[in-house]
């Protein structure tokens, strides 16, 4: 591919901060935009499942208690959720390790980012376990399709064995979808290493490069 330098330039100098996203197996990309001094901070996995087979895995849920759903259908739910949020939830995130954003800046993009969600009427689902609020699931279906915009366990629920949880969210909430989509910064493997046990089918990876021009 043949990139105008001009346009970067023009880009450049409107944004102060430039993410760029490179398929692999481009090597030429990957040298063009390392010249311009942008950064490599992440590849991104796309995956994917039919629920219909994600269904033949759902024993792997059976010793964790009682898990379900409930709708964050409140602005103080929103609220809530938006506190139990915290820094350690996205230690993996492209925002927190980019030293000119950090952990604070990360948290409040994605508490801004639910919020934003939540008022265009976006579902967002409270993961509970024993009754017990342990995480959330932001999806957003379109034509048979739901798309994982976010989700997570809290960092106080993390490394108890609930990781398993997040692969299953699209068949613990209602939904008519027929398969689910996502991306998974590939920073996070062992999230990775679950999906793959749960038999999803990865489907794209791309480079993420950034920059900031201010």
């Amino acid at each position: 591919a043949v990139i105008d330098s001009s346009k970067v330039d023009e880009i450049e100098q409107i944004y102060d901060y430039v993410v760029v996203k490179v398929p692999i197996l481009k090597p030429q990309l990957n040298l063009f935009w390392s010249q311009r001094q942008y950064m490599c901070i992440e590849a991104q996995l796309s995956i994917k499942v039919k629920l219909e087979e994600l269904k033949n895995q759902m024993g792997l849920l059976e010793n964790l208690g009682s898990l379900h759903t409930l709708l964050v259908d409140s602005v103080k739910d929103l609220a809530i959720l938006q506190t139990k949020m915290t820094e350690l939830m996205f230690t993996t995130d492209r925002i927190y390790l980019d030293p000119s954003f950090g952990p604070t800046y990360s948290l409040n993009r994605y508490r801004n980012w639910i919020s934003n969600e939540y008022h265009r009427g976006t579902k967002i689902y409270k993961i509970l376990n024993d009754e017990k609020w342990v995480g959330f699931f932001m999806p957003k279906e379109n034509d048979g399709t739901m798309d994982g915009l976010l989700g997570g366990l809290f960092s106080d629920f993390q490394g108890e064995g609930l990781g398993i949880v997040l692969p299953f969210m699209p068949l613990l909430v209602n939904s008519n979808a027929r398969k689910y989509e996502t991306k998974i910064s590939l920073n996070n493997f062992p999230v990775i290493q679950v999906y793959n046990q749960c038999g999803y089918r990865f489907t794209n990876i791309e480079y993420v490069f950034v920059k900031h021009t201010k």
